[in-house]
């Protein structure tokens, strides 16, 4: 199985967090993601954490193994990302850098504020990732049209509806 998690024991915002990898590309585990509809911001460069709520549905499409297994399969596969947490945590910040925020990305941005009634935006960054988070209160996705297509062909745009709220991503880098 290519697919392997852990099982949920460390605690973070009130749950317990699990973790989920691919022992063959990280483009696997971004397909698993977002079946699962797990957020970009949950992915750790080479895992992503998977909430207690989720965990089920992930033991569904992952073998479930030893927390060891996972960061020995990381290693053993090359997948594993060095650098330490300090480098994956992402960051709030007030706006995008002017060299990320380009006139494609700013129309974007101005229709989906202009499209959704959203409860809350972030923008998040890491280095090397920038992350625009546009968050409904509700679960029902509304019809994005073409805001489905990133603005630009190095973005991605990530819908998902994970613990009754609505959440697009406009992810600016990363792989």
């Amino acid at each position: 199985m290519a697919l392997l998690i852990d099982t949920p024991r460390w605690p973070w915002r009130g749950r317990l967090w699990a973790h989920l990898i691919s022992d063959e590309s990280i483009d696997e585990l971004h397909h698993a993601a977002r079946e699962l509809g797990l957020r970009w911001l949950s992915f750790g460069r080479d895992h992503y954490d998977v909430p207690d709520t989720a965990w089920a549905d992930a033991c569904a499409l992952a073998e479930l193994v030893d927390s060891r297994e996972i960061v020995r399969s990381l290693r053993r596969t090359g997948l594993r990302v060095a650098g330490g947490k300090p480098q994956k945590a992402w960051r709030w910040t007030e706006s995008l850098p002017a060299a990320v925020e380009g006139p494609e990305v700013r129309r974007w941005l101005d229709r989906t504020r202009h499209l959704l009634p959203v409860s809350a935006i972030e923008v998040l960054h890491r280095p090397g990732e920038h992350v625009v988070l546009h968050q409904l209160d509700r679960p029902d996705r509304p019809d994005l049209g073409d805001l489905r297509e990133p603005p630009i062909a190095s973005a991605q745009v990530i819908e998902t509806v994970a613990d009754g709220r609505y959440s697009v991503e406009l992810v600016l880098g990363g792989t």
